[in-house]
């Protein structure tokens, strides 16, 4: 129906790195879906729009959003759904600087994708966790987790639609470990990865939209010297 349809051109958009349309598709896929009382269309729009949300910066709603799609995947009993939920609603509550609740969100998202058989998103939610870890002075578990996000991502470039991210992560949490003959070459790839990503966007104003995710100023404000996030400096 319509409602599928248009999620799934925010589907594309989002694989596009077009993330303002592909919000805006979602939303409006969304509200179909609870027009005629689809909770499993409504579960997936909230889980993307929530990890939009993250993308963009907007860690409270991208919060509320995988909050409901956590609810309505528990009522339907949807493990995978639900490992989906957790690992976003974790990384939001990190980017809110609710440490411990996101550790323990992110720890049961990724329970649930072992007990599905499921872990084709482990790798990018191993990613999260390593940097909740991170920021929370876990440094140990933080470098464990990354050492398996680069284990899983070698020789495997579509290992997640986000790949700068996870090098990004790896490169804050050696940098942050005193790893200093690790982390450049993690950060240079993270920052070719972004512009590669960035020039395949034929759009002038696309381009701009995507050097201006705040994950990519990060990237881009590190690799010229610029600055680090907190806590790095």
């Amino acid at each position: 129906g319509l409602a599928l349809t248009v999620m799934n051109i925010g589907l594309i958009s989002c694989r596009l790195g077009v993330l303002g349309r592909a919000i805006a598709e979602f939303e409006r896929s969304a509200e179909l879906f609870r027009t005629i009382h689809d909770a499993r269309g409504q579960t997936v729009c909230g889980i993307n729009l929530s990890c939009l949300r993250l993308r963009m910066g907007n860690a409270a709603e991208a919060k509320a959003d995988a909050q409901l799609a956590l609810e309505l995947a528990q009522k339907m009993k949807h493990a995978v759904y639900e490992a989906e939920a957790l690992a976003n609603l974790g990384a939001a509550e990190r980017d809110l600087g609710e440490l411990d609740a996101a550790i323990e969100h992110m720890q049961q998202g990724l329970a649930r994708q072992l007990e599905t058989g499921r872990v084709s998103d482990r790798v990018n939610d191993l990613a999260d966790l390593a940097l909740a870890y991170f920021l929370h002075g876990e440094i140990a578990a933080a470098c464990e987790a990354v050492r398996e996000v680069l284990a899983a991502s070698q020789g495997a470039p579509d290992v997640s639609l986000w790949p700068q991210n996870l090098y990004w992560i790896a490169a804050r949490v050696y940098r942050g470990a005193g790893r200093d003959a690790d982390w450049p070459p993690l950060l240079a790839s993270a920052h070719t990865i972004m512009h590669e990503r960035a020039m395949a966007l034929t759009d002038p104003a696309e381009r701009d939209a995507f050097f201006a995710l705040p994950l990519n100023r990060e990237i881009e404000d590190a690799s010229t010297g610029a600055r680090w996030p907190a806590p790095e400096g």
